[in-house]
């Protein structure tokens, strides 16, 4: 990470000569952006912020609020304030680059689509299970018009909306989730795949928990 840093630096410093500034304007502003996702995966949020407010600025002077390119940056903001627990300010970035995709791109798009798992996982970690729910649902509707019903994408979904059963006290009902989507992945996977087992066990544990509390 610290040599790719190093080189996206470099870069960035002879682009910003005026040898480099020949180059697009687009370039200069994607290694911005490439700079900033290092810096975050490194934990250093203010120069990643710092860098995707740049690179946001640039692109919306260039090429307009609505473009694809500034989307995809307010989902990288997003992505880094919910690493840093800026719960509000995550969701206003999402909400944003949430409309702005389904405007330019539909409802069912992937970019649409990763926004909305994004804004799922927020939730989760705030423990809106209601809010939570209602985007892995909007999820699994939207990858079920895209994909088979038994595709792994939306069965990782589904059991997603099992978690959160569990976490809002719904376990009998995520029990229900857990058998179904275990069937799907056995069909569409295998009984011996990563995600067979793992999901296998966890339904294991959980009605272990249920016979013993008398919940079956």
């Amino acid at each position: 990470p610290n040599e790719a840093k190093q080189m996206y630096q470099l870069a960035l410093t002879r682009l910003e000569t005026s040898a480099g500034l020949n180059y697009p304007l687009a370039s200069r502003l994607q290694i911005i952006n490439n700079l900033a996702n290092l810096y975050r995966n490194q934990k250093e949020f203010h120069q990643a912020e710092s860098l995707y407010q740049r690179a946001l600025a640039g692109f919306e002077e260039t090429h307009g609020p609505r473009s694809e390119s500034i989307l995809a940056i307010l989902g990288n903001l997003g992505n880094l304030y919910s690493d840093q627990r800026k719960f509000a300010e995550a969701e206003e970035v999402y909400r944003r680059a949430l409309t702005g995709f389904e405007n330019a791109l539909g409802h069912n798009s992937s970019s649409t689509l990763k926004i909305v798992l994004n804004l799922g996982t927020l939730y989760t970690d705030q423990g809106k299970w209601k809010e939570a729910k209602q985007m892995f649902r909007r999820a699994v509707n939207s990858l079920h018009r895209t994909l088979d019903f038994n595709d792994p994408a939306t069965l990782t979904v589904v059991v997603n909306i099992g978690d959160l059963c569990i976490k809002s006290g719904k376990s009998r009902k995520a029990k229900r989730i857990y058998e179904d989507a275990l069937l799907r992945y056995e069909k569409a996977l295998g009984p011996e795949h990563d995600f067979t087992k793992k999901l296998a066990r966890n339904l294991q544990r959980l009605g272990s928990r249920l016979r013993k509390s008398g919940r079956r």
